[in-house]
Order: C-alpha cells, then sequence, then structure tokens
C-alpha cells in the first residue's frame, strides 16, 4: 500500500492543546474526535469527510491535512496562508508534499514569515522552482553523488534511449522527489516514513456537526 505524505511542520509552536492550535492554523471549525497514530494516516484523504491530524513531536507541530499543505504550495499565498504564518511568528514552516501514485514531489519553506522556497514536480518535470537553493537539497546533492546514486541516473543507467540532458533532468527530478523525506528528518530526527507508528501521538480532528 502507497502511502502519498501530505502535512506541515511548524516549528517552536507557541503552545500544545490541540484547540488552540486548531484556531492558529485557521480551523475553527474542526474539533478533536479521537487519538490516532501515524499508520492511520496512510489513506486519509479518500476519507469522507477528509480528517486534518495534529502531533507534536520534537517540538515541531506536524499537522498532516491535505488542504494545509495545499495552502503553502499555491503560485501565491492566499489570505488564509498569510494568516497562519503569521499565527506562528517566531515559527519555521515547511510544507511536504509526496505523492507516489501519482508521481508527484512538492515542498515549501517560510522563514520569518517569508516563503523562500517553493519546488514542485510531476510526473518527471520540474514544474516550479523558486527561491533560493536550500542548505537540505545541496546536502542531499552530496549525499546522492558520495552514494554513486546521481552517477548512476546520469552516467550508468542506459536511459532507453534518452539524451544526456534529459537524464540530467531526471535526476534533478529525483532530487526533488527525495527531498519531503529528506526535509522530514530535519525537523523530526528520522525521516517520517522510517518512524515506528506510535512514535508521534496524534488526534484526529474533523468538522463539527458531522
Amino acid at each position: 500500500m502507497s502511502w502519498n505524505k501530505c502535512c506541515i511542520f511548524i516549528t517552536n509552536p507557541p503552545e500544545q492543546q490541540p484547540e488552540k492550535l486548531l484556531s492558529r492554523l485557521s480551523l475553527e471549525e474542526y474539533e478533536v474526535v479521537s487519538t490516532a497514530h501515524i499508520n492511520e494516516t496512510i489513506k486519509f484523504y479518500l476519507d469522507d469527510p477528509v480528517p486534518t491530524f495534529l502531533g507534536i513531536f520534537n517540538n515541531v507541530l506536524i499537522a498532516i491535512s491535505a488542504n494545509l499543505t495545499s495552502l503553502f504550495l499555491a503560485d501565491s499565498l492566499s489570505e488564509r496562508a498569510q494568516s497562519i504564518i503569521h499565527a506562528f511568528p517566531n515559527s519555521e514552516i515547511a510544507a511536504i508534499n509526496e505523492n507516489y501514485t501519482q508521481d508527484s514531489f512538492g515542498y515549501a519553506i517560510i522563514r520569518q514569515q517569508q516563503r523562500i522556497r517553493l519546488k514542485i514536480g510531476d510526473e518527471g518535470l520540474i514544474l516550479r522552482d523558486f527561491g533560493q537553493v536550500l542548505a537540505e537539497e545541496q546536502e542531499l546533492r552530496v549525499h546522492m553523488q558520495q552514494s554513486g546514486n546521481y552517477q548512476a541516473l546520469v552516467e550508468d543507467y542506459p536511459g532507453d534511449g534518452l539524451s544526456l540532458d534529459e537524464l540530467r533532468q531526471e535526476a534533478e527530478f529525483e532530487l526533488g522527489w527525495r527531498m519531503p523525506m529528506w526535509l522530514s528528518a530535519k525537523y523530526l530526527g528520522h525521516p517520517l516514513d522510517s518512524l515506528e507508528s506510535r512514535a508521534i501521538p496524534l488526534v484526529k480532528c474533523l468538522p463539527r456537526h458531522q
């Protein structure tokens, strides 16, 4: 079963009570309905209504929510996105999306209440590449080069008749594809998909009156 990750990380949350965090996330219409664990979020986007999961781990707020993530991956930041950013003035916000089913990824970083990075890819193509290259992106590139994975994509793989430029594009897409989990390790200490199911206590939130 594929696990399509779609979440945001917010460092140094000013509080940890779920009800107050829902308000800061502009989710006043939501309420906590139960506790949950990571493995319960694998197919959360198929539920009706679609839940939001919240948890605190490593002094980082984790919000697993397709709607919230999409706010920060949009071409321009909406009023709602800006409201959330201003509700966490002393935080860094990272939005990540990794969709194995559709072969797509996206990530965005907000620092000092400004979006400094946005990168989105789909089906082998980089669709958005905005802002300064992150230190974490450089680290991942070095890691892949040292392991030989990057060179294998560009030089050693036969490529099914692809040109060198096309192979380089594939390698760049692969770098972008791996960045969401690489970033998650920065905030959580380990990649999100390698953590034990019960490592991150979550609460499941749904719109009221459902």
